[in-house]
């Protein structure tokens, strides 16, 4: 799961207090049930918050929908690591695991086959960001 405190609005002076505060933060799982799970609990501690502040009305709680897990295509994902390590040699080719995505990368189902790679500078004696700097100038196979 990864959570980030995303956006937090409120007001519209230095010195008066708001009648509403909006909260938008950036929640991922890899699981449908992990982020019910999780989603569930944000609404507890909201709620939890303004009945301990005294809030005339609960909280309203919007749930806007998300963008589905992106998996890589199991042939490109083989034959790109497979031109990496030709390229760059063999211990440059890490698999990390399941990574959270973000909007920025398209929905795969929009446009067909997905891959999505992780390129950093790495050096497997002395980890990421020590490696040497290299770039890809010619389109991949």
């Amino acid at each position: 799961m990864l959570a980030r405190g995303g956006q937090f609005r409120a007001g519209t002076k230095h010195n008066i207090i708001p009648a509403e505060a909006r909260l938008s933060p950036n929640l991922r799982t890899q699981d449908a049930r992990v982020r019910d799970r999780v989603l569930g609990a944000v609404r507890r501690i909201v709620e939890g918050e303004c009945r301990t502040a005294g809030c005339p009305t609960l909280p309203e709680v919007t749930v806007r929908p998300g963008y589905p897990n992106t998996v890589n295509d199991t042939v490109l994902d083989g034959e790109s690591s497979a031109v990496h390590r030709e390229l760059f040699g063999p211990p440059t080719v890490l698999d990390f695991g399941p990574a959270m995505g973000s909007e920025d990368f398209f929905p795969p189902r929009a446009r067909g086959r997905a891959l999505r790679l992780l390129v950093r500078d790495v050096d497997p004696a002395r980890g990421v960001g020590r490696g040497p700097r290299c770039a890809i100038t010619r389109p991949l196979p």
